[in-house]
């Protein structure tokens, strides 16, 4: 047994250094997408009003942004809608704002959904995926929080997390308003 400890200890003693490796940590987002990168630039244009968005602009403005990796035929979207909902609600008028960049392939039927439903933040098409996999996007819905900097807060995949999401977003805004948001 002793022989056997004393050919072991080597590999014993080396084990923990795996886990500090770069590589073995774990990651939220694709290298570069994750929390704590500056968020990769996303433009579009509004579905309904036509109107042109640069993810940008918005940090310029000091806003917190979240975006919503989403679809009409996504059961669990929908049912994200009235939680979002509440936040425009709760964070109206503070420095936040929600984009939705849909998966949907049909214009016209995000059209029609986003009129029927009357969504009050601004909406795109990914219809060829393009910027879904740019950020690692491979299901829906998918939560990204920027803060006012620019910087990637957090990314949730799923609607069971709403009350992270909102808590995360009152933290995000509340150092938006500090710094002058």
């Amino acid at each position: 047994m002793t022989k056997l400890l004393s050919r072991a200890r080597p590999l014993l003693l080396g084990l923990p250094l795996l886990f500090l490796a770069p590589g073995c940590q774990e990651m939220d987002g694709p290298p570069g997408y994750g929390s704590g990168y500056k968020a990769a630039e996303i433009t579009g244009t509004d579905v309904l009003t036509g109107a042109p968005i640069k993810l940008s602009e918005f940090q310029t403005k000091g806003k917190v942004v979240l975006l919503d990796f989403w679809a009409t035929w996504c059961p669990p979207c929908v049912a994200a809608i009235p939680h979002e909902r509440e936040l425009a609600r709760r964070f109206d008028g503070r420095p936040f704002v929600i984009i939705g960049i849909s998966k949907d392939s049909e214009k016209q039927e995000l059209v029609d959904f986003l009129n029927r439903e009357k969504l009050p933040w601004a909406n795109m098409m990914d219809t060829n995926g393009t910027i879904s996999s740019q950020w690692g996007v491979n299901s829906i819905p998918t939560f990204i929080l920027i803060d006012a900097n620019g910087v990637i807060v957090k990314r949730w995949v799923g609607a069971g997390e709403m009350s992270q999401i909102r808590s995360a977003i009152e933290e995000a805004v509340q150092a938006a308003e500090k710094r002058g948001g």
